[in-house]
């Protein structure tokens, strides 16, 4: 079960000629019935965007750049998307299968996995042939996943983070 949350931004009108996303573009759709989600949401949405232009920012200096090289990209507009994401469970589910092997395509992805298990990112990008290896919770942490934008900033030197989610028991 998942719930998206884009960036909260005013409806554009598609004009001819206009790209297909254009219509994708506007205020999220929120459920009546939990009014106090939508201003949670953004909170952390706003909180957790500001983390992650301080982390993309300490990469760039750690990279030898300019702290505002990448500043063009999501100064004006960040691409904000908070997912809420719930796992049945394997009894719900007769299977371990959550979310497959995948890279993020962000810059950077800020995960909050403080209470469930069941994250693990791929071993050979920690030098281990094979397997996967567990990112047990930690109560009070972020877990931050480095996404294909950024590897791809870095011409490779930041590795997007490989990783999947196998159903909690």
């Amino acid at each position: 079960e998942q719930l998206d949350v884009g960036a909260e931004r005013e409806r554009l009108v598609p004009k001819p000629g206009d790209p297909a996303w254009v219509r994708l573009q506007g205020p999220n759709q929120w459920p009546q019935a939990l009014p106090d989600l939508r201003p949670a949401i953004l909170r952390w949405q706003r909180e957790a965007t500001d983390l992650a232009i301080r982390l993309v920012r300490a990469f760039s200096a750690s990279l030898g750049q300019d702290e505002s090289v990448f500043e063009p990209i999501y100064a004006e507009k960040p691409n904000q998307l908070v997912k809420i994401i719930r796992y049945p469970g394997r009894d719900a589910t007769e299977s371990e299968q959550g979310v497959g092997a995948h890279k993020d395509s962000s810059f950077v992805t800020i995960l909050l996995q403080h209470e469930q298990s069941g994250l693990q990112v791929e071993g050979s990008q920690a030098g281990i042939d094979g397997g996967w290896i567990d990112a047990p919770p930690l109560r009070g942490s972020f877990i931050i996943n480095v996404g294909e934008l950024l590897e791809m900033a870095s011409n490779g030197y930041l590795r997007a983070t490989v990783h999947r989610v196998t159903t909690p028991p």
